[in-house]
């Protein structure tokens, strides 16, 4: 996986820096998110690994009916993909994705989080725990939550590489540990 990362790495960078330079990041995002999309489709890998397809083929798949459109955006990313093709890296596309989206979230002082909690919670106490975290670190919080019952009360919050745990199941855990030691 860090192979495909490292591969990744220069064209997105190259891509977001284009992306900002225009103002057109939005449409980036959304181009590479449906790339994405297409290349990790099953049928398509079988597609890209036929050596007779033609590269005007390939630039169809990913743009559709604008493929010939003479948009400088259609233009832009007509060469992105040729680009991607021409040095097989077409593969990479979603790891693409992934970092362009995340330059951008950076850029934006944007961080992204996991809120996990043992049981269901309403948008508005969501918000409130996003709102805290957001108010400490400075930062906009774009928060995710799911439900694990396994965690049996409380809430787990992943934000980067930081875990806040205030579940049930690790306080029993320690609770648990520091028993063991009498």
């Amino acid at each position: 996986m860090s192979n495909l990362a490292t591969l990744a790495r220069p064209y997105a960078k190259a891509a977001y820096a284009h992306a900002v330079a225009s103002d057109v990041v939005t449409e980036w995002l959304k181009f590479l998110t449906e790339s994405s999309a297409i290349v990790l489709a099953p049928k398509v890998v079988e597609t890209f690994r036929n050596p007779r397809i033609e590269k005007e083929n390939v630039l169809t798949l990913f743009l559709g009916k604008e493929a010939n459109a003479n948009d400088r955006i259609v233009q832009t990313f007509k060469n992105f993909i040729q680009l991607l093709w021409e040095n097989q890296r077409l593969a990479v596309l979603p790891e693409v994705a992934q970092q362009f989206t995340a330059l951008h979230l950076q850029s934006e002082n944007i961080v992204e989080g996991d809120l996990v909690t043992a049981q269901p919670i309403s948008d508005e106490d969501a918000n409130k725990i996003k709102h805290q975290f957001e108010k400490k670190w400075q930062v906009k919080l774009k928060l995710t939550h799911s439900v694990d019952e396994s965690l049996l009360g409380g809430a787990l919050i992943r934000v980067g590489d930081r875990v806040f745990d205030g579940s049930v199941k690790t306080q029993i855990a320690l609770l648990t540990k520091a028993l063991e030691k009498f």
